[in-house]
């Protein structure tokens, strides 16, 4: 289950992308924390610490949040976290608080247990999504949720209504969200296709000798006719020689 992770954080008396470019030059980042209908705090947190946080307990831990300026300590978790798309480094982050006495929705991870009957049998099990949404008190919400893959055949898939929640967790992802399938063999596909490509190529010179057949009785039957006209002229021709 969760532990709480403690984390610093500093009242922030200045807002904007001035202040918050010389925050980010100090080694920190800019940000909020709010819900629970209480006023949104701007903090500043250190850049390096929460990015050890989320590399040990992930973007959904249970955060212990303690203002240097306040003896209070806010819990909390990420609700937003911005990186900069070319240096992926930490912008900001929004932090929303919560009750540890009240249940809250989350997305936790999934993860594959077993080796799938449909693996074993040549096929390749592969993980449609990563995390499902539940609902779970916050100090008891799962790490992960294990997903027993092993009567998985090729060309089935598992889908949440398979899953038995654990103690406490109730799923609220759709029940026909499909977690895991197992695709069939590749040599397989390759053949399908091979026969498709060859079903293919035999068909089309039948097409080919269909059109040149048409076009060779299109050329006789002009002959025919060529050469009757030619008959013809011949023997009036030959009229009007006995005539003179």
């Amino acid at each position: 289950m969760v532990q709480q992770i403690e984390l610093q954080a500093e009242l922030r008396a200045s807002t904007g992308k001035g202040p918050g470019r010389q925050l980010r030059m100090k080694g920190r980042i800019p940000a909020v924390v709010y819900g629970m209908a209480q006023e949104p705090v701007s903090l500043s947190v250190n850049t390096r610490d929460l990015d050890q946080l989320i590399g040990r307990a992930g973007e959904h831990a249970i955060i212990s949040l303690k203002v240097a300026e306040r003896e209070t300590v806010e819990n909390v978790m990420l609700r937003d976290l911005q990186r900069d798309p070319i240096k992926d480094t930490l912008v900001h982050a929004d932090f929303f608080r919560i009750d540890l006495n009240r249940p809250i929705s989350v997305q936790v991870p999934i993860v594959g247990v077993g080796t799938a009957v449909g693996v074993k049998d040549g096929g390749l099990l592969e993980r449609l999504v990563r995390t499902i949404v539940v609902r779970v008190l916050p100090l008891s919400k799962p790490n992960v949720i294990e997903v027993d893959v092993t009567n998985v055949r090729i060309g089935h898939s598992l889908h949440v209504r398979d899953l038995t929640p654990p103690p406490g967790v109730e799923f609220l992802s759709a029940a026909e969200l499909a977690l895991f399938t197992v695709l069939a063999p590749r040599k397989e596909e390759e053949e399908v296709a091979a026969a498709a490509v060859v079903a293919e190529e035999v068909a089309e010179p039948e097409l080919i000798t269909k059109g040149k057949e048409e076009e060779e009785g299109e050329e006789e039957e002009g002959g025919k006719k060529e050469k009757k006209e030619k008959e013809k002229e011949k023997k009036e021709k030959e009229k009007k020689e006995k005539k003179e």
